[in-house]
C-alpha cells in the first residue's frame, strides 16, 4: 500500500471523528441549555442585574377634527340675508 494513502485515510477518519464528537458535545449541550438557564434566580445572593434607562425623543403629530363657521349670503330675511355655514 501506498504510505500516502494510508496517510490521507487516517486524516479523513480524524475528521470524521471529529466532526462527530462536535455534534455529540453540541447535541448535548443544547440538551441541557434550558436547565442551566431555567435554574437562574434573580433573588440568589450571585446572580448580579443591570438596569439601564435611557431616553428617547419622539415627534407624534394628532390630527382634530375642526369646526369651521362662516357667513354666506341666503334668502334669510330675518337674518339680514345672511347664514350661517359649517365646514
Amino acid at each position: 500500500m501506498n504510505p500516502k494513502t494510508e496517510n490521507g485515510a487516517a486524516v479523513m477518519e480524524m475528521a470524521m471523528s471529529l466532526r462527530y464528537h462536535r455534534t455529540v458535545i453540541l447535541a448535548v449541550a443544547f440538551c441541557f441549555l434550558p436547565c442551566i438557564t431555567s435554574s437562574l434566580n434573580l433573588e440568589d445572593p450571585n446572580v448580579c442585574s443591570h438596569w439601564e434607562s435611557y431616553s428617547v425623543t419622539v415627534q407624534e403629530s394628532y390630527a382634530y377634527p375642526f369646526d369651521q363657521v362662516y357667513y354666506t349670503s341666503c334668502t334669510d330675511i330675518l337674518n339680514w340675508f345672511k347664514c350661517t355655514r359649517h365646514r
